[in-house]
């Protein structure tokens, strides 16, 4: 080849079958010469143009190789070997990880970017590192996924470009080789090590906030919630005096309002969805709410209901059942108990429960002496189940006189 390259960049197949490649790369691969995948994840192919820098002299060329993280962790003996012999004529100036889905909607796969300098030993005379390599946690580069046109470019509310902003912050810390934590590293490495910032980096605890801790008691309170048991929980419940009741004759059953995602970021409005997972809340959004809380939610596709306590946005795929009446949350939790159980099994795919649908749910409630729905009844049945499932370190419900059926039940 005549013509010297000053600079390749280049995104070798990560998963080619071994009878492409020329048999001197696969001299120690073993039974894996017979595999149907590349051991090396792509790493003979920087080899190979390796080789050729060596060959034809190109001294000091910039090689970028767009390879899987499996090649920069790969703990088997053919890919240490592999790193160790593109040590031994090439530098590795430095390792980039790249956004989890940098090739949304194409490859899943998790990528990292290797930079070489070719044809100048990693290594000095005496077996000796010549110098640490630069490690970059380059993962948040502020794009968005959108569907059918793939990672989004995201701009601030004056219309600046976030990523540009990124590039230039990423692009100096590798020119300077700064070090800080959370997001880059500098570290001696040789073919058997890990090549990620991620093995070499300092968390910046600087982010650390109280939500974090808030978290964690979130789910072990959830966890405690959801495993705490009922002594005889399989009995039956004696619905013998129960009514028939429309529940279009007590709600303002509407439809919920969908949102782009373009119109909205990360926020604190519940936007429910038709997620049977987390309450029925698909995500947070920055909108105002579109609905007064206290209400019950169910989704279209399933009937799955649930209660939504404060004011929240909810998708064209939930309808909201906002009740005429003060709807106590102990009421809202049985009204979507019972709905699940009357109305789940009969709605699926193919099957939707729209708004003229939800107007014809009558459900068995527990009924007064004139008829009505006792809704003090069902309060105070729901304020039992409370107390049996709230933690101990918990503010209790103070108790109330409650009818002798439910008081039987005992906290194990």
């Amino acid at each position: 080849m005549k013509a010297k390259l000053d600079t390749i960049l280049m995104n070798p197949p990560y998963n080619s079958k071994p009878k492409m490649i020329p048999p001197e790369y696969q001299q120690n691969w073993g039974k894996a010469s017979d595999g149907k995948e590349d051991p090396t994840k792509g790493l003979v192919f920087v080899k190979y143009l390796s080789d050729i820098a060596k060959a034809e002299d190109w001294n000091g060329t910039k090689l970028a190789a767009l390879l899987p993280m499996s090649a920069a962790i790969g703990t088997s003996s053919i890919i240490s070997d592999m790193k160790q012999a593109l040590l031994e004529d090439n530098t590795l100036e430095a390792v980039f990880s790249l956004p989890a889905e940098i090739f949304y909607p194409g490859a899943s796969v998790q990528a990292c970017c290797m930079l070489f300098t070719l044809n100048k030993p990693h290594f000095d005379s005496d077996g000796k590192i010549n110098k640490a390599t630069f490690f970059g946690y380059y993962k948040d580069d502020a794009f968005k996924k959108k569907k059918n046109l793939g990672r989004v470019e995201q701009f601030d509310s004056e219309g600046r470009s976030r990523w540009k902003d990124i590039e230039e912050r990423w692009l100096r810390m590798y020119r300077d080789k700064s070090v800080v934590a959370g997001l880059s590293a500098m570290q001696p490495v040789t073919g058997s090590d890990e090549w990620l910032c991620e093995a070499y980096m300092k968390t910046d605890y600087s982010k650390l906030t109280e939500a974090d801790f808030q978290r964690t008691i979130n789910n072990y309170v959830s966890y405690l919630v959801k495993t705490s048991k009922i002594e005889n929980a399989d009995e039956a419940v004696n619905t013998e005096n129960w009514k028939e009741f429309l529940l279009n004759d007590y709600f303002d059953i509407m439809p919920g309002k969908y949102h782009y995602p373009e119109e909205y970021k990360d926020g604190k409005t519940p936007y429910y969805s038709a997620s049977a997972e987390n309450n029925g809340i698909g995500s947070y959004i920055s909108l105002p709410p579109d609905f007064e809380g206290n209400c019950v939610v169910t989704g279209k596709v399933g009937c799955t209901a649930f209660f939504a306590p404060e004011p929240f946005c909810a998708t064209s795929d939930v309808n909201i059942f906002k009740p005429r009446f003060h709807m106590s949350s102990e009421v809202g939790l049985m009204l979507a108990t019972i709905i699940n159980f009357n109305e789940n099994y009969k709605w699926a795919y193919g099957r939707q429960c729209r708004v003229g649908n939800s107007k014809k749910i009558s459900l068995q409630l527990p009924a007064t002496s004139d008829g009505e729905p006792d809704w003090e009844f069902m309060e105070l049945f729901m304020k039992k189940h409370y107390q049996k499932v709230t933690p101990p370190h918990e503010t209790r419900i103070k108790s109330r006189r409650i009818p002798l059926e439910i008081h039987k039940m005992e906290r194990v």
